[in-house]
């Protein structure tokens, strides 16, 4: 998956092979986010460098570093 532009959450969601996790590097915590979670918080064309900027880690409260996209088996977008 390539994109010249800002990535937004339904990007990620439409390709269900795709995760997002948070790294937090004050604590070393590392957590894999729920995207329908996400996108009932926020929408599904939020930003993901907007949620990067609004989550906070649970373990120590602070915003983490980075967001990871990762890629754990192959898939087909729906409609």
């Amino acid at each position: 998956m390539t994109e010249s532009g800002p990535i937004v959450l339904r990007t990620l969601a439409d390709y269900q092979a795709f995760t997002l996790s948070a790294l937090c590097q004050a604590c070393d915590r590392s957590v894999v986010l729920d995207h329908q979670a996400l996108a009932d918080r926020w929408g599904w064309e939020v930003l993901l460098t907007e949620v990067r900027r609004r989550l906070r880690c649970q373990q120590c409260g602070r915003r983490p570093q980075r967001l990871l996209v990762g890629y754990h088996q192959v898939a087909v977008p729906d409609g």
